[in-house]
């Protein structure tokens, strides 16, 4: 066998689904098996086996390398207390869902921001730690309730938003107000004492060509409106 035929036939199993080594190990059976080529010479064999552990172990190597790629760009876009996506990851994810839907891919979709009501009181009341239980205790209601396509972050302090990926308010409406009811009646047992979560909600549709920055302010208002008609309602 001349090394081109050699070449060619690794060069063919690349462009496969088994890689580099799947075309090594292909090569070995060709020439064990093609049985009008003279036997290789000792000291080819021995190349070529070594060659095929090398690229055993570089395909090893970056097996490893795109784990650990994954862990860091978990870690850089997790909120650490909640386990919900942070400010960063909802940036970087939000930017992607409106390219889609200004490719026209999807129809669009809907931000929710979420400020909880009287986090300071808890906090001033009952302490910080018990503040971060009521952070965790709607982290995980929020992640209960989301689909795979949607995304809930927390992108500081008391605040959180969910992102509805390619629905309507029309659409959405229902499962929305369920959202809202439960999210209010959420509450948490901390030092044998029960401590009840309400929050204020602020909805805003967004399609093609609308900005990021438009989309949250226009949310931001219609949640503070929410939230001083609560005020207004109690007093």
């Amino acid at each position: 066998m001349t090394m081109n035929t050699a070449q060619n036939t690794i060069l063919a199993k690349q462009t496969n689904k088994g890689g580099l080594l799947g075309g090594s190990r292909d090569l070995f059976h060709f020439l064990k098996k093609n049985q009008s080529t003279p036997p290789l010479q000792t000291s080819t064999e021995d190349l070529l086996k070594s060659a095929y552990k090398m690229l055993e172990q570089a395909e090893h190597n970056l097996q490893e390398r795109d784990q650990r790629i994954n862990a860091l760009e978990n870690i850089l876009t997790t909120d650490e207390l909640t386990r919900l996506t942070n400010r960063r990851g909802f940036y970087a994810s939000f930017k992607g869902e409106l390219d889609r839907t200004n490719r026209a891919n999807n129809q669009g979709g809907i931000l929710i921001m979420i400020d909880l009501d009287h986090f300071k009181t808890i906090n001033d009341t009952f302490g910080h730690l018990a503040g971060d239980e009521a952070l965790k205790t709607v982290g995980a209601f929020l992640l209960s309730t989301i689909r795979d396509m949607d995304i809930a972050a927390r992108i500081g302090g008391d605040e959180f938003i969910l992102l509805f990926s390619n629905t309507s308010i029309a659409q959405a409406m229902k499962r929305i107000k369920t959202l809202g009811t439960e999210l209010n009646n959420l509450s948490f047992e901390w030092e044998g004492k029960t401590i009840k979560l309400h929050a204020s909600l602020g909805l805003k549709e967004y399609k093609q060509s609308d900005s990021i920055d438009g989309i949250i302010e226009d949310a931001d208002k219609r949640m503070y409106q929410d939230k001083k008609s609560k005020a207004q309602t109690r007093h």
